[in-house]
């Protein structure tokens, strides 16, 4: 409150004041506060205590505080105790609470002095602390019984200091049954009893209600929470799958409300417990607490105390900390919950007063300082104003006064006479525009820019002010200040849009004001863009749907063809997905619209809407309430890709994928795993898989690779998956398999590459899984690295290997394979396979080399495939049909045929044999040189003449090149292909020689294709020959340029060394004669070779010298060899 004077600090206890001697009891900080702290409280100190503060004003009072010392006693000791109990057995620890003020926390610990001494908290599911503060199993696990754990129960004090005390030590020894050993075989409890909150709890409005239902059995018993004849107020209560509500066997609702009051009911299977919950209310404000009040003297003030309770409570009223007696201006109305005072007096009511509500549960309290004023007028305006105004319009004058009690106003003039009429002035000419825009409307697209000019004109003497608004708005209201200087910009008395969007669209005013008038021009824009935000308008939740209702946003220029509603589930963080898109959009009333969502169970919900036009789609609209949760109920599936096979001899290995969350419909989900033997005698057996995202589990200590049928089914708090689960085949793991093949030998011998193997069939019992068949691996014993495997049917005795080498030395071995492992001790074999057919010959050729003649060569086969005898080479003449067919032994990769027919086409061909037999055919054609392109017509003419006979039927000339190898030998080397371009050198070669100066030749050996090199023999030393080359095909020659060739000389540096060499300048000129000399005879041989040239008597001459023709030779026609086409 506001004071006039400094407050005084009073305090009461029990009604009586308290003496604060500043030794104990102490002022916190004196003259600024009330507070007082207690140094050395004692238990005479307990009580009521209630503060006064006082000033000449009045006199406030707090509420009454009870004080009370804290205190925590220690627990009844007895020693440890042992609790023995089977394991899947409900189990009750009892804890003596020790006394405490206020009543301490209950808490249990555990800890295993052997491993650490810090202690925990439990925190488990089937472990409960319930509301008498004992510890509850709903079932007993080996791990909770372990031989150092130690469970206490703990009190904790909330004020004081030290307020923990630990109660003695407890050990659990869960005794197992020899059948439940394993966590395959659980032991099974049904559902019962352990600890249910009483039928009726009474629980004040506004605290925290607390509904408990603790079910023993096993598996773990899900609790289900309902109200009859109404529903849970979801928003309020706490999330039941957290430790805080006991993994939901707590209902904890907070702020409860005298609506919340009913029966409820926890239930599981087949156990129902109900409890009414009554709710009473203490005295609570209904609308806020009592404010001070401010009121004018003389006027009448209401001062409201609106408080409301169950039952309802009584309410007094004091003032100045007494209480008030009611005369003739106070007046208590509405059953006491309204003071009034009338005709209000500054002097005597001014003060604070006490508003008191209180029944049997409890009492509010609340000062209220009444203020009353009395002042005498004063203008809330200046006093002094002067309006400039337009002839023939009307002007306002306020006239604002503040005073209490209220003032009485009356106008007059300055000679304080009533005011009738106004005659004097200043008078000015209007405004008016000379640039504005010449339309009402413009239509823009997103993005673009515009320019909106305004420009007038008045009165010289006046100031003209512009100003723009939009939709009435000023411009500095229009849009969010960070896009605001972005998109409008004034400049001048333009106003400039840049990149406009839909919502800056609307009508744009100019306003121009001069002080005394004022005009304005407007124009409506239409922005083409993305539609508007939708308005989402409500959202309508049921347990299996979702109704979502919103308005039609602005189209902005462009319409809308549907809408996109996206749904966002917690599980899927992050992500929005559409659920639904609306594209009928006719015929809705007042542009509202609407769609249905299906929902899964047990699952909170966001949605947002999404309008699309030609444009693009607008930002979501996500409303005020978009979330819908959903309750809990049985899975709807199970598992998919559910999977049996064992990956030891002795377990089975169980799988599934996975379910997603929102399919698990409920907390505490798991899986239901159930098999047993494929016969009608065994049992099924089931495990309990507690973790949701496990997509396997192994079932250990079962035989070797037996069939089982196999369920996988999803579970939840409410109960099993109403669908019942797939049943499918698997097996157990498989082992190696016992014995591989007997009697592995060869059966046949398909060919050189094939040979077919046979085996013993095994017996399938020793095969110790699914029998897939035998394997079989083989390799040439040359690369032992480069094996090739072959899998055989387990129906099947034999095999072909195929693809093999010929005269190759092969192994193989056998073994049985089931569908991890292979018999470990092979059956082996070794075979070696015959000799094959060669392959064809390569790189073939046939070149004509004459008329009558062609020569072939090849290489060998790449593949011979055993000992190559020989090759066939047959002729074929394709005029005639007629074949000639010769053999060849395999050294042998040529052959020179010289029976053939002028510019005759022939197809040849050359073939391989071994062993085995003959290879196939390698045919190239060719055709032997014509005659030189003599007429038929003119060749009987020519024929006469034996000169030109000769010339005609003449190879061509030579190409040959001589090398001196010694003295006595030279080197002649032929060059039928010129390189690498045959034409028609002739079948064979040789040459004539003779010493320079004579007339006597003499010839060399006769060589024949292939052979290309000869050797001239016992030349003389130091001698000059004459050297022509003759190339031949049968009886016909043709003769080369004569080549001039000298040998070399033994003695010729021997002479000149033996003349000593008296002297170097002796010495360099007998060489230089040398040089002169050799110089002189090279241009001489030259002149003489281009003169023989040049004269066919000179080359007649040399004939007749050497030539002389073999008597058993003809004189026939010679044609023209032709190029091998190939």
């Amino acid at each position: 409150m506001k004071e006039t004077e400094k407050s005084r600090y009073e305090w009461y206890k029990d009604g009586k004041p308290l003496l604060i001697d500043n030794q104990r009891i102490v002022w916190e900080k004196p003259g600024q506060s009330g507070t007082i702290v207690f140094l050395d409280p004692h238990g005479d100190d307990q009580g009521y205590y209630q503060c006064f503060v006082k000033n000449n004003l009045g006199t406030a009072i707090s509420n009454k505080m009870r004080l009370r010392l804290g205190v925590l006693e220690p627990f009844k000791s007895i020693g440890q105790r042992v609790v023995e109990v089977e394991e899947g057995d409900s189990l009750t620890i009892k804890c003596d609470v020790p006394f405490g003020i206020p009543p301490p926390k209950i808490i249990w610990i555990y800890r295993d002095p052997k491993k650490s001494d810090f202690m925990k908290s439990i925190n488990s599911k089937h472990i409960t602390i319930d509301g008498e503060g004992d510890l509850q199993f709903s079932y007993v696990k080996q791990e909770d019984a372990s031989p150092n754990l130690r469970y206490q129960c703990g009190a904790i004090s909330p004020v004081l200091q030290d307020g923990l005390r630990l109660g003695d030590e407890v050990r659990v020894v869960a005794k197992s049954l020899p059948n439940y050993e394993k966590v395959s075989e659980k032991k099974s409890v049904p559902p019962h009893v352990l600890y249910v909150s009483p039928k009726t709890v009474v629980v004040k409005a506004g605290s925290q209600l607390m509904l408990m239902c603790i079910f023993g059995g096993r598996p773990l018993p899900i609790v289900r929470w309902s109200k009859l004849n109404g529903d849970l107020p979801i928003s309020r209560i706490r999330d039941l799958t957290l430790p805080s509500s006991a993994y939901g066997k707590i209902l904890i609702i907070d702020q409860i409300e005298r609506e919340d009051g009913g029966v409820y009911e926890c239930h599981t299977q087949q156990l129902v417990h109900q409890m009414r919950v009554v709710v009473t209310a203490a005295p609570y404000w209904e609308s806020g607490k009592p404010q001070d009040v401010d009121v004018a003297e003389d006027d009448t003030v209401d001062l409201n105390c609106f408080a409301a309770a169950d039952p309802a409570p009584v309410t007094h009223w004091l003032r100045n900390g007494k209480i008030l007696k009611s005369d003739g201006r106070f007046t208590v109305l509405n059953n006491g919950r309204t003071l009034r005072i009338a005709n209000v007096d500054h002097h005597t009511d001014i003060g604070i007063f006490q508003c008191n509500a209180s029944n049997v549960y409890g009492y509010i309290f609340e000062n209220i300082f009444l203020k009353v004023l009395a002042y005498a007028p004063t203008f809330k305006m200046p006093t002094s104003v002067v309006y400039k105004v337009v002839r023939n319009t009307t002007v306002y004058m306020p006239c604002e006064v503040d005073a209490a009690p209220k003032a009485t106003i009356r106008w007059v003039d300055i000679e304080n006479r009533p005011i009738k009429a106004v005659q004097n002035g200043v008078y000015v000419s209007p405004t008016r525009f000379i640039k504005a825009p010449q339309l009402n409307e413009t239509v823009l697209e997103a993005h673009q820019s515009f320019k909106l000019d305004c420009m007038a004109v008045g009165d010289p003497r006046l100031e003209l002010k512009y100003s723009w608004r939009r939709n009435g708005d000023l411009k500095k209201q229009f849009f969010k200040p960070e896009t605001e200087a972005q998109v409008f910009r004034i400049v001048a008395t333009s106003l400039q849009m840049t990149d406009v969007r839909g919502w800056h669209a609307g009508n744009i005013e100019c306003i121009v004001t001069s002080g005394v008038d004022e005009i304005k021009t407007d124009l409506n824009i239409t922005i083409i863009d993305v539609p508007a935000t939708p308005e989402v308008h409500k959202i309508d939740c049921s347990e299996r749907k979702a109704v979502i209702i919103w308005k039609k946003p602005n189209e902005y220029g462009d319409k809308i063809y549907e809408y996109i509603v996206q749904q966002h589930i917690t599980f899927e963080e992050g992500q929005w997905k559409t659920a639904a898109t609306v594209t009928d959009l006719e015929d809705h009333s007042n542009d509202t619209y609407q769609t249905v969502i299906i929902l899964s169970p047990w699952a909170v919900y966001s949605f947002r809407v999404i309008a699309r036009n030609r444009h693009g789609d607008s930002d979501p609209g996500y409303g005020e309430n978009t979330i819908c949760s959903t309750s809990s109920t049985n899975p709807y599936t199970n598992p998919s890709g559910v999977e049996a096979e064992g990956d030891e001899p002795d377990n089975l290995v169980i799988r599934w994928k996975p379910m997603k969350k929102i399919d698990w419909n409920g907390p505490d989900f798991e899986y239901l795993v159930r098999y047993r033997f494929d016969d009608e005698f065994s049992p099924w057996k089931q495990i309990v898989i507690e973790d949701p995202l496990a997509n396997a589990t192994i079932i250990r200590d079962q035989p070797t690779y037996k069939r089982y049928l196999v369920q996988v089914k999803a579970i939840n708090d409410v109960g099993e998956s109403v669908a019942e689960p797939e049943t499918i085949i698997g097996y157990s793991g498989e082992d190696v398999p016992l014995y591989s093949p007997l009697n592995f030998t060869v059966v046949s011998q398909a060919n050189w590459t094939a040979v077919v193997l046979g085996w013993e069939h095994v017996d399938p019992a020793s095969v110790k899984g699914l029998f897939r068949g035998y394997l079989i691996n083989y390799w040439l014993n040359d690369f032992p690295f480069e094996n090739v495997q072959l899998t055989i049917p387990s129906d099947k005795n034999s095999a072909t290997l195929t693809k093999l080498q010929p005269i190759s030395n092969y192994t193989a071995q056998i073994v049985t394979i089931n569908k991890r492992y292979q018999s470990p001790n092979p059956s082996v074999l070794h075979f070696m396979t015959p000799e094959g057919l060669p392959s064809k010959v390569h790189n073939m050729r046939v070149r004509a080399v004459g008329s009558s003649t062609f020569f072939v060569t090849w290489e060998k086969c790449r593949q011979p495939n055993g000992a190559i005898r020989g090759y066939f080479i047959e002729f074929e003449d394709s005029e005639t049909g007629l074949t000639e067919e010769t053999f060849v032994v395999n050294r042998q990769l040529n052959y020179l045929y010289e029976k053939a027919k002028p510019d005759t086409a022939y197809r040849v061909a050359v073939w391989a044999e071994t062993n085995a037999g003959e290879g196939p055919k390698v045919i190239r054609s060719v055709r032997t040189w014509p005659l030189k392109g003599i007429p038929f017509c003119q060749l009987l003419l020519i024929l006469k003449d034996t000169y030109v006979y000769d010339k005609i039927l003449e190879p061509d000339i030579p190409i040959f090149d001589i090398r001196v190898l010694t003295p006595y030998q030279a080197e002649v080397i032929w060059h039928p292909a010129n390189g690498t371009r045959w034409l028609m050198p002739g079948s064979s070669f040789y040459v004539n020689y003779s010493t320079e100066g004579t007339d006597g030749w003499s010839k060399s050996d006769t060589i024949k294709l292939p052979e290309t090199k000869l050797l001239l023999r016992n030349l003389s030393e130091g001698t000059v020959y004459n050297v022509m080359a003759v190339a031949k095909e049968r009886n016909r020659l043709t003769l080369s340029e004569p080549v001039i060739i000298k040998t070399h000389s033994n003695g010729f540096l021997t002479k000149i060394f033996q003349g000593h060499l008296h002297g170097t300048a002796w010495f360099m000129s007998t060489m230089c004669v040398l040089l002169i000399a050799t110089f002189t005879v090279m241009i001489m041989c030259c002149c003489q070779r281009q003169h023989s040239g040049k004269y066919p008597v000179k080359r007649k001459e040399l004939e007749k010298g050497w030539f002389q023709p073999d008597s058993d030779e003809q004189k026939s026609v010679s044609f023209p060899s032709s190029i091998n086409p190939n």
